[in-house]
């Protein structure tokens, strides 16, 4: 059945009201996949205990979290893996630098491994500096569309939070419209490139998820397209590429591979506001939320090997 336009919007606005305060409370479900978990070793009291989260594309070992403080709450956390869990894989999966992620965001990186248990700084802290890019079309429409299974599946199973049946078929057919539209744009732009950190505020702070982007533009042209001019979004010596604005709100934050500790193409950040370029400004300087959603929820994650970088393995520049 073809709506016109605007009931078709109104439909969307309502149900989207409707259903925001479950959005939010599914957002550590999206995309569930059942992982048998390996032996991790004796400190893992609960291995039968493991929700259903969604894996890397990666090989990958689970980790429940063991361990959080509230003074670093939005910093660091602890896991029940380390050097002896590596003894199970062919090739070490736990190492200092080693990713730390869920589904394909990230979560953070280990900067500490003990024998069976290691330290993740969360990509919070503002001592996580990971170098991202501006990912626009269909991995920003992915990245939506990945939520909406798990609402129908939560709304097939709560139907009493609709008045009535009605209302209940309409949110499911107008979220199912929502991902086909979602999903139909098949090419992705990569436009501007910069740093993303955290703040590192305390749990009693309510923007201790808040992450702050800096150096963004795109003045060199790569392997994704042309270099583009910072106000206009126009390609800079090629006809052939249309003007875009280099970052707008809701693009998504990717990962380069060029920081020496994350592979490329993992998802970062939601970008949530742009600030406005002053004069003689060279970059963009933006506010993202974290695509892992509420870290505050988190229980398990997952381990990636660590990038084959190594920072002592360079030259003496004296």
């Amino acid at each position: 059945m073809s709506l016109p336009l605007t009931t078709s919007e109104w439909m969307r606005g309502s149900v989207l009201a409707i259903l925001s305060p479950i959005w939010e409370s599914l957002s550590h479900l999206k995309g569930q996949k059942k992982q048998e978990l390996k032996n991790l070793g004796p400190i893992d009291l609960y291995k039968n205990s493991m929700p259903e989260i969604q894996e890397p594309s990666y090989d990958a070992v689970a980790a429940r979290i063991i361990f959080r403080s509230l003074g670093t709450w939005n910093s660091s956390l602890w896991i029940n893996v380390g050097e002896e869990t590596n003894e199970v894989y062919e090739s070490p999966l736990v190492a200092k630098n080693s990713p730390v992620l869920v589904g394909d965001s990230v979560v953070g990186v280990i900067d500490y491994m003990g024998k069976r248990q290691s330290r993740v700084r969360l990509i919070t802290d503002s001592g996580l500096v990971p170098s991202v890019r501006v990912a626009r079309g269909y991995e920003q429409g992915k990245a939506i569309a990945e939520y909406i299974p798990d609402l129908l599946a939560y709304i097939h199973a709560h139907g009493e939070v609709f008045d009535n049946g009605r209302e209940k078929m309409l949110a499911e057919n107008v979220l199912r419209h929502l991902r086909l539209k979602l999903l139909e744009k098949k090419h992705t732009w990569y436009l501007a490139k910069g740093e993303i950190r955290g703040q590192s505020r305390p749990i009693w702070r309510t923007d201790g998820h808040l992450l702050r982007g800096s150096g963004f533009n795109y003045d060199f042209e790569d392997e994704q397209g042309p270099a583009r001019d910072l106000r206009s979004g126009e390609p800079i010596g090629s006809s052939q590429e249309k003007a875009m604005p280099l970052i707008k709100v809701n693009d998504i934050l990717v990962t380069t591979g060029m920081d020496g500790v994350f592979p490329a193409g993992l998802k970062v950040a939601i970008v949530t506001k742009v600030d406005l370029l002053r004069e003689g400004d060279f970059a963009f300087e933006l506010e993202a939320k974290p695509t892992i959603g509420n870290l505050d929820d988190l229980t398990w994650v997952y381990v990636i090997a660590p990038s084959e970088f190594n920072e002592k393995d360079q030259p003496n520049l004296r």
